[in-house]
């Protein structure tokens, strides 16, 4: 037996390295999760912080401009000096920021809604007229979009594809416009966001450092502290697993005693059954040695009267023959009960019919009556009939002895029945009973009412195993004034 065999320590192990490793990724896995709402929090966040800083710049021109008087502000020469101003004006990273100017005719839209007045980036542009249909290079009416939202709010944010300055190629830009209803100017100004992913990159750098480290740290501890409970868990198994050892030693030790002091009481329970047997051979023997002697004396007696003739000798001869066959078939009887212990099916009527007849003298001799009463034809159960046969003279031998000190007639009902789907065999006597103190020792080995010389004290419990241990039945003991009971319950066939 082994509680803890080594493929269930190596499976456990293997759970625990297994369970190790998989909370080191999921703590991975948390923070890279982490990192990402992050990056998108950051990168969200900073371009609201560039959206805000240009409506700043943008705010601070159209303050300016709107610092003059309007008649001034009215002349073409002072705008000239405000629109040069406008194309002279870099601010964001790279310098790639810049600011543009239209002049709105037109704010329903349409072709023609407006005229480019400042395009830095595009010179050859200024003075020309735009159309809110036509689309950014992404096909996204963009100016429809900021027109609608200048004309309700006199701002407005828009995100477009534009051509950028320093590469030529088209690019994400996001810009910021106001509108001044006198002159007409819709000012605004942008930023491109591939401009920003420099920043964001050294952002999310350092925030992957972080919490690489950070992982890598709790990662550590969960592997160490699954370390520690992988050797703590082998400590303990090994420290089981020999107390355990220790334990099985004890038990197969104790096994071994069980079994030889079972095997002595059955040898002893077979020298008690041999000695009770030669008892009965004894009571059987006596009348047919006394029919023998009694043929001899005849014998003598004849030939002295000169009567013996070869007829007298003869039928002489035939009885003395009949009464030695008588003994033998006996000889035969006890045999069975003593030597076969081989299982099978047993009719329970006749093999308790047979137990009775070899008892049957013993009980002439006692003066006890037995009667038994049993159904009509087989009752079958399985087993060794030597074993159960030995059993149930045992549990006669019992009633018997009961009865006889008490120095009276008594008697012995055997009865046999079937109920529930099992066989039942009842055995009750006329006397007086176990004291109740003792009824729960009747069945320990070595216990018995009687003198310590006319007993063993091993019967009972030898029966008991054997209807119980060995035949998968019950026996129980009933107890009451003036009669005692033995039920013995066997399973049918």
């Amino acid at each position: 037996m082994r509680i803890f065999p080594k493929q269930l320590l190596i499976f456990t192990l293997t759970a625990f390295v297994l369970l190790g490793f998989g909370a080191a990724g999921a703590v991975f896995w948390h923070h890279t999760t982490i990192l990402e709402r992050h990056n998108e929090q950051f990168s969200h966040h900073y371009h609201q912080q560039m959206i805000a800083m240009t409506r700043d710049i943008v705010q601070k021109e159209v303050q300016l401009i709107q610092s003059v008087p309007q008649e001034q502000l009215a002349q073409a020469d002072y705008q000239e000096q405000v629109f040069q101003r406008l194309r002279q004006l870099r601010f964001g990273h790279n310098q790639n920021g810049y600011f543009f100017l239209l002049e709105l005719l037109d704010p329903k839209g349409g072709d023609g809604f407006a005229k480019e007045r400042v395009l830095p980036i595009d010179p050859d542009q200024e003075g020309q007229l735009i159309s809110t249909r036509t689309p950014d290079i992404k096909g996204h009416h963009y100016r429809e979009a900021y027109l609608r939202d200048l004309l309700v709010h006199q701002e407005a944010t828009v995100s477009y594809h534009y051509l950028k300055p320093d590469t030529g190629e088209p690019a994400r830009k996001l810009s910021y416009l106001t509108y001044l209803p006198d002159p007409g100017w819709i000012i605004g100004a942008g930023f491109y966001l591939e401009d920003l992913e420099p920043i964001l990159q050294e952002e999310a750098q350092k925030s992957r450092g972080f919490i690489l480290r950070h992982s890598l740290l709790i990662a550590l501890a969960i592997l160490a502290a699954t370390a520690v409970v992988i050797a703590l868990y082998i400590r303990t198994w090994r420290r089981l697993q020999g107390r355990f050892l220790q334990y099985e030693q004890q038990i197969q030790a104790q096994s071994n005693q069980l079994l030889q002091k079972e095997r002595a009481l059955n040898e002893n329970a077979k020298i008690v059954a041999t000695g009770e047997m030669l008892k009965m051979v004894a009571h059987h023997w006596r009348q047919p040695l006394n029919a023998v002697s009694i043929l001899i004396q005849d014998l003598g007696d004849a030939h002295r009267a000169g009567e013996l003739d070869g007829a007298y000798l003869k039928r002489s001869i035939q009885k003395a023959m009949q009464v030695i066959g008588q003994m033998s078939s006996t000889i035969d009887s006890f045999r069975h009960f003593l030597s076969d212990t081989k299982e099978g099916v047993i009719d329970l009527r006749e093999l308790t019919e047979d137990a009775i007849a070899l008892l049957r003298p013993e009980l002439d001799e006692a003066a006890i009556t037995l009667t038994l009463t049993a159904p009509d034809g087989p009752l079958r159960v399985r087993g060794s009939s030597a074993l159960l046969g030995r059993s149930l003279i045992g549990l006669l031998i019992n009633a018997k002895e009961s009865i006889a000190p008490e120095g009276r007639q008594g008697r012995i009902t055997v009865r046999l029945f079937r109920r529930m789907g099992a066989a039942v065999v009842e055995i009750e006597d006329s006397g007086p009973g176990v004291p109740p103190e003792l009824i729960e020792q009747i069945f320990l080995p070595y216990f018995s009412t009687k003198e310590a010389a006319k007993s063993s004290g091993i019967g009972l419990y030898l029966t008991r195993h054997t209807v119980e241990s060995r035949m998968k039945g019950r026996l129980r003991f009933f107890n009451t004034p003036g009669r005692v009971r033995v039920r013995m319950v066997l399973a049918v066939l």
